[in-house]
């Protein structure tokens, strides 16, 4: 029995036909699937954006759980909001800081003091990171000085030659004292002034500095000669300072100020957050750090 040969050409032809239809098919239908993928893609990352907004944490020193106590809870905070918020750090100036914040909707700052000015500038956090007892006027071979001392008279009347931090909080009344006496301190600006305010004071560049007392004694990176110190208290200088988280005046700034708060409300963190601050300081301020808290956390 004879089959009838189709010619080759001729399924080609239909094969090339069949082709280019497909292509033509899928020419029309091809800007369709581009968009939808692009709209999937932008939907993605809109919604991790949203999930999972980044935090720009601004610190003038370089944050390690080596360095201070406000590091330590910053990290021990960000711990438990790992899966609400992404975190990220640069470093600046105290002031750089501050203008930075207010420019942008992602920054947040931390270990600083509520002001009046401050807080037209930020969001605060209701509770404290840290409560530290008063910032101390430290000095070298003074033992005949009294405890307690007045910044004004040491400076003025004994040209005491005594360094502070630019753009620093150290409390209501003894800012006040600052701005009076500025023309006659050092005043240290720029990136890591604290640090390096530490550091010319062992070098014997200053007579003085004011700092907390646990701060200064923690900085690994000094060779402190602790036996030729002393720590005397400011009489402008007498309240505890308690420090706060500090957040651009945003939607994003609210929404991690609201999620800080929820989790240094807990009991347990709190609980955690006194022991972690009495453990910077002597037995003696411990009672009162407790305190501290407890009644700031009562205010709410």
């Amino acid at each position: 029995m004879n089959s009838e040969k189709v010619p080759a050409n001729s399924v080609i032809t239909k094969l090339c036909m069949a082709i280019k239809k497909t292509l033509s098919t899928l020419r029309l239908y091809l800007p369709y699937f581009y968009l939808l993928s692009l709209a999937l893609m932008v939907s993605w990352q809109l919604s991790a954006a949203v999930g999972k907004p980044e935090t720009v944490f601004i610190s003038d020193d370089k944050a390690s759980p080596s360095i201070d106590l406000s590091s330590k809870v910053l990290f021990y905070i960000q711990e438990q909001l790992e899966e609400q918020l992404s975190f990220s750090e640069v470093f600046s100036t105290h002031r750089r800081a501050w203008r930075i914040l207010t420019a942008r909707p992602d920054i947040c700052l931390y270990n600083k003091v509520k002001t009046i000015q401050r807080e037209r500038l930020a969001i605060f956090t209701k509770y404290p990171i840290t409560v530290f007892p008063p910032n101390r006027l430290i000095i070298f071979d003074s033992p005949q000085l009294s405890f307690n001392v007045s910044l004004t008279k040491l400076v003025k009347e004994h040209n005491l030659r005594v360094g502070i931090v630019d753009g620093r909080s150290y409390g209501k009344g003894l800012d006040e004292e600052i701005v009076e006496l500025s023309s006659s301190l050092i005043i240290l600006p720029g990136y890591l002034s604290a640090m390096r305010l530490r550091k010319m004071f062992i070098q014997g560049k200053l007579d003085a500095i004011i700092e907390y007392s646990a701060v200064f004694l923690s900085d690994k990176s000094l060779d402190i000669p602790s036996k030729r110190l002393s720590f005397h208290q400011l009489d402008t200088a007498i309240e505890f300072v308690s420090c706060y988280i500090a957040c651009s005046k945003s939607e994003q700034g609210v929404y991690t100020i609201n999620l800080f708060n929820q989790v240094l409300n807990l009991e347990e963190n709190k609980h955690k957050l006194i022991e972690m601050n009495q453990k910077e300081f002597p037995q003696t301020e411990h009672k009162a750090i407790e305190d501290a808290f407890n009644k700031l956390h009562s205010n709410k």
